[in-house]
C-alpha cells in the first residue's frame, strides 16, 4: 500500500488501493470519495514514501489549507515524521529449530493462522508452491487457481487475459482456457481438489504434509534434503496438475460419473468420492489400462463408495 503498487482483486482486475491518513486523529482509512474531498485527510499516503517527497512544504501547505495555527504545525510535523518511519519498522519473524520435521512445521503454520482464517495443510502446501521461483511453482499455482476460478466465473477470462499477459502466453494457460466454455455443476473442483488428485495419483501418497516434504527435497529414507528431489517433485506435480485440467481427461471422467446415474451433486455424500474417483481414473490411464476397463473400475468404485459411505473420508 505504501509503495503505490496495484493489486489484483478477486475478479482478477488490477486496482490501486489508496490508504488515507488523518494527521489530527492519527487514524487510517481506505480512501473513498468523501475522504478525498475532505482536506483534513491525506487521501493517499504512498507519495510520502517517495525519495523526492518534501515534508517541510507539505506540512506548511496542509496547515494553511486547514487553517491550523503555528502550534498545530509542529504537532502535524511530528505525526508526519512518525508516519514516514513506518517503512523502517521490522516485520516479526518466528525462527523454528532445524530439527523440526515438515509435519510439525505444518501444524505450527496452521495454528498461527487459525486466529484469523482457519487454514489447512493444503493451504500450507499452496504457500510452498506459490513461493517457489526455481522450479515453476508459481506457474503450477496459477494453473490450479485460474482453472478452478474460470470454471465458476468464466466472465473473468478477459480480465485474466489482460492482467496476466505473461501467463496467458504459457503452455499452462493453453491447457486450461477450454474450461471457459464448460458448463458443469456435478463436479466443480477447487484448488484443494486439484492438489489432492494430482498428488495422490502421481505420488501414491495420502498426506499433503508429505507433498510439502517432497517439494522441500526430503529423502524419506535418509531424512536429508536434496535439490534433485525438490526439482523432480515439482515436475511430477506439474504433470499431475496438467493431467487433471486436461479437457479430454476431465470430460471423459465426468461422462463416467454421469453413467453411474449421478445427475445432481446432491446425490454425492462426500466430495472425496469425486476426488478419489478422478485420482483412480488418472492412475489407471497413466498405467495404460484399456479404456473399457478403466470405465468399469471407476464406475464400480463410484457406486460402491456412494452406497456404503466407505473410502470417502480420510485420504
Amino acid at each position: 500500500m505504501i509503495v503505490g503498487k496495484s493489486v489484483i482483486g478477486g475478479n482478477y482486475r488490477k486496482k490501486r488501493i489508496k490508504i488515507a491518513f488523518h494527521p489530527l486523529e492519527q487514524r487510517f482509512e481506505v480512501a473513498n470519495p468523501a475522504i478525498e474531498k475532505d482536506g483534513v485527510w491525506i487521501p493517499d499516503i504512498a507519495p510520502l514514501y517517495q525519495p523526492e517527497f518534501d515534508s517541510f512544504n507539505f506540512v506548511i501547505d496542509y496547515c494553511i489549507k486547514n487553517q491550523l495555527d503555528d502550534g498545530k504545525r509542529s504537532a502535524v510535523n511530528d505525526v508526519l515524521t512518525k508516519l514516514q518511519q513506518i517503512q523502517n519498522n521490522s516485520i516479526g519473524i518466528i525462527e523454528l529449530p532445524n530439527q523440526l520435521d515438515i509435519a510439525q512445521v505444518t501444524e505450527i503454520f496452521i495454528c498461527i493462522n487459525s486466529k484469523v482464517v482457519i487454514l489447512s495443510q493444503a493451504d500450507f502446501a499452496m504457500s510452498k508452491i506459490s513461493s517457489d521461483d526455481r522450479f515453476g511453482g508459481n506457474q503450477i499455482r496459477k494453473t490450479m487457481d485460474y482453472f478452478c476460478h474460470l470454471m465458476q466465473k468464466p466472465e473473468d477470462f478477459e480480465a485474466i487475459r489482460q492482467n496476466d499477459t505473461e501467463f496467458v502466453t504459457s503452455e499452462e494457460f493453453s491447457k486450461i482456457k477450454w474450461i471457459v466454455n464448460e458448463h458443469e455443476d456435478i463436479y466443480v473442483p477447487d484448488y484443494t481438489d486439484v492438489l489432492r488428485v494430482a498428488f495422490t495419483f502421481k505420488f501414491l501418497r495420502g498426506q499433503i504434509s508429505d507433498l510439502v516434504s517432497l517439494l522441500s527435497g526430503r529423502d524419506f529414507d535418509t531424512c536429508d534434503y536434496q535439490k534433485a528431489i525438490a526439482e523432480n517433485s515439482f515436475a511430477k506435480l506439474k504433470e499431475g496438475v496438467l493431467e487433471f485440467v486436461s479437457k479430454t481427461d476431465f470430460q471423459r471422467y465426468l461422462m463416467i460419473v454421469k453413467s453411474t446415474g449421478i445427475i445432481s451433486p446432491a446425490t454425492i455424500r462426500s466430495q472425496n468420492v469425486l476426488k478419489f474417483g478422478y485420482a483412480l481414473y488418472l492412475l489407471l490411464r497413466s498405467k495404460g489400462e484399456d479404456a473399457a476397463i478403466i470405465e468399469k473400475v471407476v464406475r464400480w468404485w463410484m457406486v460402491l463408495t456412494i452406497l456404503t459411505g466407505r473410502y470417502s473420508e480420510s485420504p
